[in-house]
């Protein structure tokens, strides 16, 4: 399996990379007509040409399903303190803008499944925007709700500080479904990225102690 390392160096989210410097997902449909499905894309960024989905619905790199490792430990001072974090693969809604195939629509991608890859457990997993120390935008498996279990990427957006955590140590298969809002467009087929949660032999705190911050989707 192609491996995927973010680390945090001196109490910020840098990142160190394997195969690849960064993996990007974003949205399209066929021809932005009402009543599209939303198309899941990822490749297409620089660098990322080996990265694709297959037709299983997990996230290759080349022909091996991709790994992506992380494991400090968040200290926030808030409701993820003590889970094991790092920096996210970014969802984004801006390649595709520029061609009208967007229009009308306001997106965003639930988390809809954690599975363990071997044995039994459970965790929770949340996908967030780390702005010094403030958690933005939280989507968390846990949510009572669609929109609590949801990052929205809205359109021609491309949010640079997207952080995920996990409550439990272990390998899982996160599986995540993009969605319109406004409902313009049909949900996309799920697809599957994995994460492995190796705690760091000394996790770092997360530079600035900020709390979860209120107004989830911002239009």
């Amino acid at each position: 399996m192609a491996r995927l390392a973010f680390v945090t160096v001196a109490g910020l989210a840098a990142t160190s990379f394997g195969q690849v410097d960064h993996v990007h997902l974003t949205v399209d449909t066929e021809s932005g007509q009402q009543g599209d499905q939303i198309l899941v894309e990822t490749g297409w960024y620089q660098g990322e040409e080996n990265i694709s989905i297959g037709q299983d619905g997990y996230v290759y790199d080349g022909n091996e399903i991709l790994v992506v490792e992380f494991g400090d430990t968040y200290n926030g001072g808030n409701a993820w303190d003590g889970r094991y974090f790092g920096a996210g693969p970014r969802l984004t809604s801006d390649f595709f803008f520029p061609t009208g195939r967007l229009d009308g629509g306001d997106f965003a991608f639930e988390v809809v499944d954690v599975s363990p890859v071997s044995g039994n457990g459970t965790t929770a997993f949340g996908w967030a925007e780390n702005h010094n120390g403030n958690l933005m935008n939280i989507a968390d498996s846990d949510g009572a709700s669609k929109d609590d279990r949801s990052f929205w990427v809205g359109t021609n957006r491309h949010m640079h500080h997207q952080i995920i955590s996990s409550t439990e140590r272990g390998m899982w298969d996160v599986t995540m479904v993009a969605y319109d809002m406004n409902g313009v467009y049909v949900d996309a087929d799920p697809f599957t990225m994995r994460f492995s949660v190796v705690p760091a032999p000394a996790g770092l705190a997360l530079l600035g102690a900020g709390g979860l911050v209120a107004g989830r989707r911002r239009r």
